[in-house]
C-alpha cells in the first residue's frame, strides 16, 4: 500500500480506508462471523486442505469458503470439506489494487448461485471484471 501511495496511485486516506477494512488474524475462530473467507496460505496441498477443514469447522453453513491458489487444484483443496456446494477459487491477479480481473473457479459441486454471490460481494468493493475458470 505504501508503494501505491508513494506512486500517487492511492491517497493516504484511501490506503488507510482499505487497511481499516482488513481483519488480520492468527486465530481461526475470528472468521466465525464471515460471509466470505479467502484462504491465502502457502501453496502446499496438505496445508491448504487442513486450513479449509479448520475454516469449515468455525464458519456458518452459509459462509463461502475460497482459496486464492494459482497453481493447485481447487477441487483437491476442497476435498477436505464436507459441504462442497460453498467452495470456490477466487484468484486475484497482481498487483491486486491495479488489476481489475478476478478469476472465479468453482468445483463440480459448487452451488450455481454462489458465483453470482461472489461477484456481488467483490463488486461492492471495487469495479472488477470476472473470468470463470476451469475446475
Amino acid at each position: 500500500m505504501n508503494r501505491l501511495v508513494d506512486k500517487e496511485k492511492l491517497s493516504p486516506e484511501e490506503s488507510g480506508a482499505i487497511l481499516s477494512r482488513i481483519q488480520w488474524t492468527n486465530e481461526m475462530e475470528s472468521v466465525a462471523d464471515s460471509e466470505l473467507v479467502i484462504e491465502a496460505v502457502i501453496e502446499n496441498m496438505e496445508v491448504k486442505q487442513k486450513t479449509f477443514s479448520d475454516i469449515e469447522s468455525f464458519v456458518s453453513n452459509d459462509c463461502i469458503i475460497s482459496t486464492n491458489t494459482s497453481s493447485l487444484s481447487v477441487e483437491g483443496i476442497a476435498s477436505s470439506c464436507s459441504n462442497l456446494t460453498r467452495i470456490v477459487g477466487i484468484h486475484f491477479f497482481n498487483p491486486v489494487p491495479l488489476m481489475k480481473l478476478v478469476e472465479v473457479v468453482p468445483v463440480e459441486q459448487t452451488d450455481s448461485g454462489l458465483i453470482e454471490n461472489v461477484k456481488s460481494i467483490q463488486l461492492k468493493k471495487k469495479s472488477r471484471k470476472f473470468k470463470l475458470g476451469m475446475k
